[in-house]
C-alpha cells in the first residue's frame, strides 16, 4: 500500500495497520456497499470480526489496540472525519467503488445524508448510473422523494436476467479488486475462474481475502510472487471445507511428532508415527519410495558392517 495517509499508521503499528485498513474496506463493500457502521453499538463487532478473522494468532492486538488503529486511519484521513465521528465508516474511495458497481443496476438506494461524491465525480465513472439521476433530481428539486426511476415499460424478463449477471460481476471484479491489492500482484484469467467456481461452491469473500493475507504473511519468497501461493492455500482449504470465517477459526489439527527410526533415518512413515513393520498402505506414492530408499541403504549399511 502506497498511499501517504498510511505512513503514520504504518510507522506507529506497523503492517497491522494496513490489515485493519483493507478489512475495513472489505467489510464495508460486504456490509452496505458504501459505508460501515460503527457506532457504539456496532463498534465492538466490528473490532471482533477484524480481530477473529485476519488478526488472530500468536501475536494477535488487543481489542483496545485495533480501536487506536481504526481512530489513527481516520484521523489521517483514510475514512471521512465528518461521518466518522457519526459513527460512520466511508471514504470516496468505497464510494467510488460502490457506485462504479451499481452502475448497472435498476435501482441503487443510498442515504443521501452519508453520500460523498459530487455529480462531477459520479459522471466521470459512469453517467449513466441510477444514482446520478437521483442525485441530479434532488439537486434541482429538493421535495423530489420518488425512489422509483423512469425505465422503458417494455423491459423483458431476459433484461431482468443480464441485470442480475452484471450485479454477480461487479461484485466479482470488486473481490478481485481488493485481492490484487492485497497480494499487489495481478490474478490471470485461470485464477479468476477458479475463484469464480469456488464462490459458487459456497466459499465466502471474508474466506477468499483472509487467505490473500495469510499468503502474503506466509509465502516463501521467490520469483513466482504471493499469486501461485494463495491459490494452492485457497484449494488447500475448498478441499477441507473451509467456505465460512467461522470455518477458518476451528482449531487446526496438532502435528504429530516426528520421530526416527532404529536406522537413525528420518522417513515418511515415522513422521506419521507408525514403526517401519507396520502397514503402509496409507502412504502416498512418494512417501513410499522414500521410506524404501531408506530401508534399502539401512541394509546396505547393515551388509557393509
Amino acid at each position: 500500500m502506497s498511499d501517504p495517509k498510511l505512513i503514520t499508521a504504518r510507522r506507529k503499528y506497523g503492517a497491522a495497520a494496513i490489515v485493519v485498513y483493507l478489512q475495513l474496506l472489505v467489510m464495508a463493500y460486504r456490509d452496505k456497499g458504501y459505508y460501515l457502521a460503527y457506532g457504539d453499538s456496532d463498534r465492538d463487532g466490528v473490532i471482533w470480526s477484524i480481530k477473529s478473522e485476519v488478526l488472530s494468532g500468536r501475536y494477535e492486538p488487543d481489542a483496545e489496540k485495533i480501536a487506536e488503529m481504526i481512530d489513527c486511519l481516520a484521523a489521517h484521513g483514510l475514512f471521512d472525519g465528518d461521518l466518522f465521528q457519526q459513527g460512520i465508516i466511508t471514504s470516496h474511495r468505497i464510494q467510488e467503488h460502490y457506485y462504479f458497481a451499481t452502475a448497472g443496476r435498476t435501482n441503487p438506494e443510498v442515504k443521501w445524508e452519508l453520500w460523498l461524491l459530487t455529480e462531477q465525480e459520479m459522471r466521470e465513472i459512469s453517467s449513466r448510473s441510477v444514482l446520478l439521476q437521483k442525485f441530479v433530481s434532488r439537486e434541482e428539486n429538493p421535495g423530489f422523494t420518488s425512489e422509483k426511476p423512469q425505465f422503458p415499460s417494455d423491459e423483458s424478463t431476459h433484461s431482468k436476467v443480464k441485470e442480475k449477471d452484471r450485479n454477480i460481476d461487479s461484485n466479482s471484479t470488486l473481490l478481485h479488486s481488493d485481492v490484487e491489492e492485497i497480494l499487489g500482484e495481478r490474478l490471470n484469467k485461470a485464477n479468476r475462474s477458479a475463484i469464480a467456481k469456488m464462490r459458487s461452491l459456497g466459499m465466502t469473500d471474508e474466506v477468499i481475502t483472509a487467505t490473500a493475507h495469510y499468503a502474503v504473511g506466509h509465502a516463501k519468497s521467490d520469483s513466482r510472487g504471493y499469486v501461485p501461493y494463495f491459490m494452492t492455500v485457497l484449494r488447500e482449504r475448498l478441499k477441507n471445507g473451509v467456505l465460512t470465517a467461522a470455518n477458518l477459526s476451528r482449531p487446526k489439527e496438532q502435528s504429530r511428532p516426528k520421530q526416527e527410526d532404529s536406522s537413525g533415518y528420518l522417513s515418511p512413515a515415522n513422521i506419521g508415527g507408525t514403526d517401519r513393520g507396520q502397514d503402509d498402505s496409507q502412504l502416498s506414492d512418494w512417501e513410499r519410495e522414500w521410506k524404501n530408499r531408506v530401508m534399502n541403504r539401512s541394509k546396505e549399511n547393515s551388509n557393509d558392517d
